[in-house]
């Protein structure tokens, strides 16, 4: 589902018991990416949210190693990877998070299936052979991934447009620029 950035600005207003002349809907508007960043933040703790924020992300592995470039474009929470689940083909998963290259390699034993994030890239141990460098192919992940916003709408589930206003609602309050 989609919502208007206009309509969600409306609904923050409306919800606040404010008009346009005490909040400017372009300055509600402008608040909205911080609201999207404020519900992966919410996730952490609201497994509702959390699972209306997960996306499927297909990545390409060669030599152990996935960009991460386009996921990260289409709105990938980075910050969020230790919650990711990836799979391979086969079906083995979900892969265990390291937090680093180095430790990957050291847990890395025939039969682990893990990953590690180091700048814009994943790098995967290989279940087969047991070594860090080898995993090449398809490797499906499902991760947290902020709404993104495309020509004014914002591409949000529709159980969370109500999360949203209220995160909205939140910083209009926050942001002391009402004018009674």
């Amino acid at each position: 589902m989609a919502i208007n950035e206009s309509t969600a600005a409306q609904r923050t207003l409306e919800a606040l018991g404010l008009t346009e002349e005490a909040m400017p809907l372009p300055r509600v508007v402008a608040l909205i990416p911080l609201a999207l960043a404020r519900l992966v933040t919410l996730a952490r703790t609201d497994p509702e949210v959390r699972e209306a924020l997960r996306r499927e992300f297909s990545l390409t592995a060669a030599a152990g190693r996935a960009e991460l470039t386009d996921a990260i474009t289409a709105g990938l929470a980075v910050d969020e990877l230790r919650t990711a689940q990836l799979y391979l083909p086969s079906g083995l998963g979900p892969a265990e998070w390291e937090p680093d290259r180095e430790t990957l390699g050291l847990m890395a034993e025939v039969g682990h299936f893990g990953f590690a994030r180091e700048g814009s890239a994943l790098y995967f141990s290989d279940p087969v052979t047991g070594a860090v460098g080898t995993l090449s192919g398809e490797v499906t992940m499902r991760a947290l991934a902020t709404p993104t916003i495309t020509a004014g709408t914002i591409n949000i589930a529709p159980r969370l447009a109500p999360v949203l206003v209220g995160e909205l609602s939140a910083l209009v309050v926050a942001s002391k620029e009402v004018t009674a």
